[in-house]
């Protein structure tokens, strides 16, 4: 998967915003890549796609027998990978003419211990397409090797209809180094809204002050999808370089390490040392019966996957 490196803005200063950025919403999910293989169109969506989770493949069978329904409701886990699955098998009749040999780099905006930003139920599960590359690749069981080109959005509007995903949603569009300027651009309420709130306590006549209120409106807004937002991502042409740059805005406390470790609390689950030991023998027993081969690792993770949800009841923790 490609290695998405944004520079903070908070880094920089006003200058490097003397040209025109897109400014999009930037979300607190999971990176997860949909590939699209080198071969020929199949009905069967597993014979054409892979879903990945840094290069690890995540293979349809091992959720085939869990509720989706339930999955939706309760899960903090990875047994949400089966959601992506449903969602590639249910829009595959369009996919023909996506390319071969191209990776699409997506964010699952999932329940997870790890993730911090509070969104409303309503945006759950949602997918949003970041961006796109042609790629060469290598499988290795259970592993794909990806190589991709460069990131690429040029295309997004278009594969993001084909694929049925969600956008980044566009909050800005125009220059930010001048005020006046600035004031035109707000693509989005949630702009307009958060810098009314700011707007009295910017001082002109100070550039810091200024570059300060552009750091403070991006990283405060509310979420376009409802709930706390993570901040944003600051996409232009940087004409002396001759390419597209980014940088990103993001709320503190994204990175604040006493705030994750409560919202991971929020997680943790009564007697959870018990609930997992139950996991763990579970397991073992599981891995006592299954005879495995080399060729047949899916059916055992499928397997392996009925049996221990038969053991464990599935619930809300």
């Amino acid at each position: 998967m490609l290695d998405i490196k944004i520079v903070n803005l908070g880094k920089k200063s006003l200058k490097v915003l003397n040209k025109e950025f897109t400014v999009t919403e930037k979300f607190d999910g999971t990176k997860l890549s949909l590939v699209r293989l080198d071969n020929e169109w199949n009905e069967d969506y597993r014979k054409n796609w892979i879903v990945s989770f840094k290069n690890q493949i995540i293979f349809s069978e091992e959720f085939e027998n869990l509720d989706l329904d339930k999955i939706k409701e309760f899960s903090v886990g990875i047994s949400q990978y089966k959601i992506v699955h449903e969602h590639l098998k249910s829009i595959h009749y369009k996919t023909k003419n996506i390319p071969k040999s191209t990776e699409f780099f997506i964010e699952f905006l999932q329940r997870k211990p790890t993730l911090v930003r509070d969104y409303e139920s309503s945006a759950r599960h949602k997918l949003f397409l970041i961006g796109y590359s042609p790629i060469s690749y290598k499988l290795l069981d259970s592993v794909i090797i990806t190589e991709p080109e460069k990131l690429n959005t040029e295309r997004n509007q278009e594969f993001s209809k084909i694929l049925n995903l969600d956008l980044p949603t566009i909050i800005y569009k125009g220059r930010l180094d001048n005020f006046e300027l600035f004031k035109q651009g707000w693509k989005h309420q949630v702009i307009k809204k958060r810098y009314n709130n700011l707007k009295d306590n910017i001082k002109l006549n100070e550039e810091n002050s200024y570059f300060e209120f552009i750091l403070n409106l991006f990283s405060t807004f509310e979420s376009t999808v409802g709930g706390d937002s993570e901040g944003a991502v600051l996409q232009g042409f940087d004409e002396k370089k001759g390419k597209m740059v980014y940088y990103k805005v993001v709320k503190e406390s994204q990175y604040d390490k006493t705030f994750r470790l409560s919202k991971k609390q929020e997680f943790d689950i009564l007697e959870k040392d018990a609930y997992w030991s139950l996991v763990r023998e579970a397991g073992e027993r599981v891995l006592e019966e299954l005879t495995l081969t080399h060729s047949d690792y899916k059916n055992a993770l499928k397997m392996a996957s009925n049996k221990i949800y038969k053991e464990i009841e599935f619930n809300e923790n």
